[in-house]
Order: C-alpha cells, then sequence, then structure tokens
C-alpha cells in the first residue's frame, strides 16, 4: 500500500455531493495533506455542493453553461502557480466541461501527471459520447474508471494507457450505525407503527424522475399479478420528484394504489434504516446506481433488470444468484416471478443478504477505493517525473 509524499494532488469536479466526503477526507490523510478538490458551488442546474468547512475543499469556481448546458465551463481553473514536475491532477471524466481540458492541458505544460477519473459507461452513453471519451483518455497517465468490470473493457481499447478499477463506493458507517440503532424489538413497534406487520414489504428508494428511468412503472404493471398470489404485498417508495403525481395515477389505473406507500423524500440513515430492515428485497426496475450499495449495506438482496448496459456502472457488484437477482428488461412478468421466487424461499433470500453485505465489506468499500485512487496517483507521478528526467 503506497502513500504519496510531497507532492500535491488536485482533484477536478464538478461538484463535491455529500457522499463523496469520506472518499475526500481519507485521500487527504493519505495523501499527507497535499490534496486540494477543485469544484463549483453549483452545476448550473439541480446539483449542488455539499456544505462543509474541509481544508481539501475549494468552491471557487463557478460553473457557466454554455450551448444552453449542453456544455459547461468552471471559472478561474488553473493549475496552481508552483504545480510541478510529480504533481498530479485527477480529472472529471466529463467531455462537457471544457475548462477541465484546458486545465489539463495546461498542467501536462506544466510536468504534472494525469489522472482520468470517471464511467467507462453511462445510461446515457452513445458511441459518440463513448469514442471522445476514449480519445481523451488516450491522452492520459492513468485512467480510473467507476469499476473493475469497466476496466477491464477499457484496457482492450487503451492498451498504451494503465487502467485501474476505482470499485466506486460509498461510505458504510452510517449505515452499520443505523442498523445497530435498530434492534428487533424496536422494530417491531416501528413495524406496527406504519402498519406494515402482515404485508410482504418490498422497498424503492430514489429520486422519481423520468430523465434516466427509474422504471417504476414496471413494478406498477407487475403488482396485479403478485396481488393474486397474495394481496398483501406492499411497495414502500421511498423519495420524491417530478414523476410522483402520474406514478400514483397510474397505481390507481392498475387498481393497486392500496399496494404502494409513497413515504416521500428521506435523507437520514436513521430514518431510512427500518424500511430497508423491514423489507423482503429492494427492488429498483431502472437505471440503479449507487443506491444498489446502499441496500446491500444493509444486507437487503436487490432485484433489476439484466441489461447492463442501462444500468451505472455500480451494476458490476451484482452477481446474479449470489448477492442478488436480475429480471428481463421491459418484463413486468418476470420481474414478478423473481419477487416470488424471493418472496417463498428463505434459504435463498439469506443467502443473497448475506452475500450482499459480504459485497460492500470486502470488494466496494471506501478503503479500497482509496487505495485504488493512491495506485492510479503513483503510476501518474511516476510517468511525470520519469518525463522530466
Amino acid at each position: 500500500m503506497t502513500v504519496i509524499g510531497e507532492p500535491w494532488v488536485d482533484i477536478l469536479q464538478p461538484v463535491v455531493p455529500h457522499y463523496r466526503l469520506p472518499l475526500f477526507d481519507s485521500l487527504f490523510d493519505r495523501l499527507n495533506g497535499k490534496l486540494r478538490v477543485r469544484a463549483s458551488r453549483n452545476d448550473g442546474g439541480m446539483i449542488s455542493s455539499v456544505t462543509v468547512q474541509r481544508p481539501w475543499l475549494d468552491l471557487e469556481h463557478d460553473c457557466v453553461p454554455l450551448l444552453r448546458g449542453r456544455l459547461y465551463w468552471q471559472r478561474d481553473l488553473t493549475p496552481r502557480d508552483d504545480a510541478r514536475q510529480g504533481d498530479v491532477a485527477v480529472i472529471a471524466g466529463n467531455p462537457r466541461y471544457l475548462s477541465t481540458f484546458r486545465f489539463a492541458e495546461r498542467a501536462r505544460r506544466r510536468g504534472m501527471g494525469l489522472v482520468w477519473w470517471g464511467h467507462g459507461w453511462s445510461p446515457t452513453s452513445t458511441r459518440l459520447h463513448a469514442r471522445i471519451r476514449h480519445r481523451l483518455m488516450a491522452r492520459m497517465d492513468a485512467v480510473l474508471a467507476y469499476t473493475e468490470e469497466e476496466a477491464v473493457e477499457l484496457r482492450r481499447i487503451l492498451p498504451n494507457v494503465a487502467v485501474l478499477g476505482a470499485q466506486n463506493a460509498i461510505d458504510q458507517t452510517p449505515i452499520r450505525r443505523a442498523r445497530a440503532e435498530w434492534p428487533e424489538a424496536r422494530l417491531r413497534g416501528f413495524r406496527t407503527t406504519h402498519a406494515l406487520d402482515g404485508r410482504r414489504v418490498l422497498l424503492f428508494c430514489g429520486r422519481l424522475r423520468q430523465e434516466i428511468s427509474t422504471g417504476i412503472d414496471l413494478l406498477i404493471d407487475a403488482m396485479p399479478a403478485l396481488v393474486r398470489s397474495d394481496p398483501s404485498w406492499l411497495v414502500v417508495v421511498v423519495g420524491d420528484g417530478k414523476d410522483r403525481e402520474r406514478l400514483v395515477k397510474l397505481t390507481r389505473q392498475r387498481g393497486v394504489a392500496d399496494n404502494f406507500r409513497w413515504v416521500g423524500a428521506e435523507y437520514e440513515e436513521n430514518a431510512l434504516a427500518p424500511w430497508f430492515l423491514s423489507s423482503l428485497g429492494y427492488v429498483y426496475p431502472g437505471s440503479i446506481g449507487l443506491g444498489l450499495l446502499h441496500a446491500f449495506g444493509y444486507g437487503l438482496p436487490v432485484i433489476t433488470h439484466s441489461d447492463r448496459r442501462r444500468h451505472g456502472p455500480e451494476i458490476a457488484a451484482l452477481i446474479p444468484d449470489w448477492n442478488g437477482l436480475e429480471f428481463d428488461a421491459a418484463s413486468p412478468a418476470t420481474l414478478a416471478d423473481q419477487v416470488l421466487r424471493l418472496s417463498g424461499d428463505p434459504a435463498l433470500r439469506e443467502r443473497l443478504g448475506r452475500n450482499a453485505l459480504e459485497t460492500v465489506t470486502s470488494r466496494y468499500s471506501i478503503d479500497v477505493m482509496v487505495d485504488r485512487f493512491v495506485s492510479a496517483i503513483d503510476i501518474a507521478r511516476s510517468k511525470s517525473l520519469r518525463s522530466g528526467a
């Protein structure tokens, strides 16, 4: 396990969401304080940076939308005056941020090493976008893909670039604490208070949106078959968004309104925990991302569709029949079948849940992610120093 010494590391991001704080805090410690994360307070749209004080955090780079938001420019994004050979810049792998690539060009002239950090693919990727990304990646010293599965594919495309998988993770510490706060006796009270006794509960947690589909329509369409087998089924929907009204209306049209509970947005882990711990499984019929790892932290099996190109890269953590289940995309019938399979086999449910928890303990953890970051930084630093020898 390598520890970086004196050289500085700049990480460029559009914004800094709250779930990235544990990663950057850990990197700050591993890099002996020689870290600066440079971002905007707002991405020019709906997403804002977390409002905290950190010695590594620099949010003084206002984001300016260009061409009606198709491209972006972050102001005053330039290498430090004292940047030198051996320093490293980790740039956000989003070609829409033109200022990032001007920064990279200037950093290269200073002799800095360059690491690309980002998706190998995303649910909205096109072939053209992928080609642009690959051309830009080829100019880097190292590429840090979100997962090892993406890294394997990128190594074939970029044979002359060091490609690593970051194993994108969320901090499981708050989840472990929340689980400890909800022993079985307290959970029984929660289930009684919220009328969950005697119900077969499935959980969906996420923003209710259409631009990247959540797929809840599919779950609503699957519900009549589930209700015919047992009317006690209940889907708890934690989250809110512009699509909520349409979805509620759809449950009425399908005659399953009583089988859905709309909890609304909730972000406090201790308030989320009893919903996770009272559920048989986590069902996300659309494009799943980090929510997969959130559910795994509660030892909850995940059910989602099998078209992996329509998911975020975190889908690599799901191994069918080992820590979750997959159904045929756009097939309410196969979704219902997998739900019934999970509910009807307690041994399967216990095994999937145990393996889900092991996945985020040993393979997709913040510690693993920090190690991969340090390895990529080390590679870029070494190449930078060799080029100046």
